[in-house]
Protein backbone atom coordinates (compact mmCIF):
# COMPACT_ATOMS: atom_id res chain seq x y z
CA UNK A 1 0.00 0.00 0.00
CA UNK A 2 1.65 3.44 -1.03
CA UNK A 3 0.59 6.84 0.32
CA UNK A 4 -0.90 8.28 -2.57
CA UNK A 5 -3.60 5.33 -3.28
CA UNK A 6 -3.91 4.28 0.28
CA UNK A 7 -8.14 5.00 0.19
CA UNK A 8 -8.12 1.96 -1.92
CA UNK A 9 -7.06 -0.18 0.69
CA UNK A 10 -9.07 0.92 3.85
CA UNK A 11 -12.91 -0.19 4.79
CA UNK A 12 -14.93 3.16 3.50
CA UNK A 13 -16.14 3.83 7.01
CA UNK A 14 -12.81 4.00 8.68
CA UNK A 15 -12.23 6.39 5.95
CA UNK A 16 -15.11 8.53 7.17
CA UNK A 17 -13.74 8.61 10.87
CA UNK A 18 -10.34 9.21 10.34
CA UNK A 19 -11.64 12.49 7.34
CA UNK A 20 -13.67 13.67 10.40
CA UNK A 21 -10.69 13.33 12.42
CA UNK A 22 -8.47 14.59 10.35
CA UNK A 23 -11.28 17.69 9.53
CA UNK A 24 -11.69 18.35 13.63
CA UNK A 25 -8.36 18.83 13.93
CA UNK A 26 -7.35 16.08 16.21
CA UNK A 27 -4.31 15.67 14.95
CA UNK A 28 -2.49 17.30 17.70
CA UNK A 29 1.37 16.86 16.53
CA UNK A 30 2.98 14.81 13.05
CA UNK A 31 6.14 14.78 12.51
CA UNK A 32 9.03 12.94 9.67
CA UNK A 33 12.20 11.73 10.09
CA UNK A 34 12.84 10.91 6.77
CA UNK A 35 11.48 7.40 7.34
CA UNK A 36 8.91 7.54 9.85
CA UNK A 37 6.12 9.09 10.50
CA UNK A 38 4.74 10.12 14.49
CA UNK A 39 1.69 11.50 15.28
CA UNK A 40 -0.67 12.27 18.44
CA UNK A 41 -4.33 11.91 17.49
CA UNK A 42 -6.93 13.19 20.28
CA UNK A 43 -10.36 11.32 20.86
CA UNK A 44 -12.04 9.73 23.81
CA UNK A 45 -8.20 9.23 24.52
CA UNK A 46 -4.90 10.23 23.03
CA UNK A 47 -3.25 7.94 20.75
CA UNK A 48 -0.30 7.68 18.92
CA UNK A 49 0.16 6.47 15.50
CA UNK A 50 3.31 5.65 13.45
CA UNK A 51 3.94 4.49 9.87
CA UNK A 52 7.16 3.82 8.17
CA UNK A 53 7.68 4.77 4.67
CA UNK A 54 9.94 3.18 1.67
CA UNK A 55 11.79 5.68 -0.65
CA UNK A 56 9.11 4.87 -2.86
CA UNK A 57 6.46 5.66 -0.43
CA UNK A 58 5.14 2.64 0.41
CA UNK A 59 3.62 1.74 3.47
CA UNK A 60 6.17 -0.38 5.34
CA UNK A 61 4.18 -0.51 8.44
CA UNK A 62 2.20 1.51 10.77
CA UNK A 63 0.65 0.86 14.23
CA UNK A 64 -1.75 2.82 15.97
CA UNK A 65 -1.65 2.02 20.02
CA UNK A 66 -5.69 2.31 20.39
CA UNK A 67 -7.95 -0.61 21.04
CA UNK A 68 -9.22 -1.52 17.95
CA UNK A 69 -9.35 -5.00 16.99
CA UNK A 70 -11.51 -4.87 13.95
CA UNK A 71 -8.77 -4.46 11.13
CA UNK A 72 -5.38 -3.47 9.80
CA UNK A 73 -6.45 -0.09 9.42
CA UNK A 74 -8.27 2.35 12.51
CA UNK A 75 -9.85 5.84 12.07
CA UNK A 76 -6.75 7.37 13.59
CA UNK A 77 -4.23 5.88 11.01
CA UNK A 78 -6.42 6.85 8.14
CA UNK A 79 -6.48 10.22 9.72
CA UNK A 80 -2.95 10.34 9.95
CA UNK A 81 -2.48 9.15 6.36
CA UNK A 82 -4.24 11.98 4.66
CA UNK A 83 -2.25 14.73 6.26
CA UNK A 84 1.11 12.92 5.63
CA UNK A 85 0.28 12.36 1.87
CA UNK A 86 0.02 15.97 2.06
CA UNK A 87 2.87 17.00 4.09
CA UNK A 88 5.25 14.19 1.68
CA UNK A 89 3.56 15.86 -1.54
CA UNK A 90 4.81 19.35 -0.22
CA UNK A 91 8.54 18.50 0.76
CA UNK A 92 8.86 16.56 -2.33
CA UNK A 93 7.59 19.67 -4.10
CA UNK A 94 10.01 22.30 -2.34
CA UNK A 95 13.05 19.79 -3.07
CA UNK A 96 11.74 19.74 -6.52
CA UNK A 97 9.73 22.39 -7.47
CA UNK A 98 8.18 22.23 -11.26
Amino acid sequence: MNINDFELYIDELILERGRDYYNSACITSLEYDGAKWTANVEGNDDYTVAAALSDDHEILSSDCDCPYEGGKYCKHKAAVFTPSAIKLYRAMYLQNPR
